[in-house]
């Protein structure tokens, strides 16, 4: 996960730091200047609503799914019928939520990802 965590830091979405991990039940992700949470506090006033980092919530729930879904570690074939088979069941699914925010005037973003 720190891996994955690092290589997203090189993409510029802000500072990416893992809070907490407990496999297969929850992963914590801060991230310090996230460009989500910076660009809304510059185009906006402050926000009342904390699920405002999509990209981000999206990312955090893609890593979960990864490690814990289909265990990327184990090297499935990633192949078309792969895809459809796991991505077409409910079972292992994850869930996602925002739980500081810096567009609401937080530090950083917070993402919290549990099962």
């Amino acid at each position: 996960m720190h891996g994955m965590v690092a290589v997203i830091n090189a993409l510029g979405w802000g500072a990416w730091r893992v809070e907490k991990i407990v496999p297969g039940k929850e992963l914590v992700i801060r991230i310090y200047n996230s460009y989500e949470g910076v660009g809304y506090r510059r185009l906006y006033p402050k926000a009342s609503e904390k699920q405002l980092s999509f990209l981000a919530m999206g990312a955090v729930l893609g890593l979960a799914h990864l490690f814990w879904k289909i265990d990327i570690r184990e090297r499935p074939g990633l192949t078309q019928d792969f895809y459809f088979k796991v991505f077409n069941s409910q079972q292992g699914y994850w869930n996602v939520e925002q739980t500081q925010s810096i567009a609401c005037g937080d530090e950083f973003d917070r993402i919290v990802a549990w099962r």
